[in-house]
């Protein structure tokens, strides 16, 4: 059985609470994004308009010993999935021997791969 690495987690741009319930993880957060309409104002020659978006951040995923297959939603607060479903990012996470680090592999081409780090918020 994977031991209990459950609590607040530090990722590159937003903090995540994840819970272990069995060989199931689940973790939720949220992080303010920046956006811009510059193009389309410019197009029409008015000010680019920026706007503070909430996003919300959702992991999902199976534990085998140290390892987890995930999948990765992140959305507009609020967002509602269309009928035809919701496709998430999917990828491996490696949970370090102390619990302080989980490595996360998020799969991809090889220009959209991406590899980063969860750091454990004591």
């Amino acid at each position: 059985m994977a031991p209990d690495f459950s609590g607040e987690w530090q990722a590159p741009d937003y903090k995540i609470n994840i819970v272990k319930n069995g060989n199931k993880i689940e973790g939720r957060g949220e992080f303010e994004k920046t956006s811009s309409n510059a193009l389309s104002s410019a197009w029409v020659g008015l000010p680019a308009i920026t706007e503070n978006i909430t996003m919300e951040v959702k992991y999902s995923g199976d534990l085998i010993g140290h390892g987890i297959k995930y999948k990765l939603w992140i959305h507009k607060k609020g967002y509602i999935p269309t009928l035809l479903g919701d496709i998430p990012d999917e990828g491996l996470m490696i949970i370090s021997d102390n619990l302080s680090e989980i490595k996360v592999y998020k799969k991809g081409t090889k220009t959209s791969e991406e590899f980063y780090s969860l750091n454990k918020i004591y």
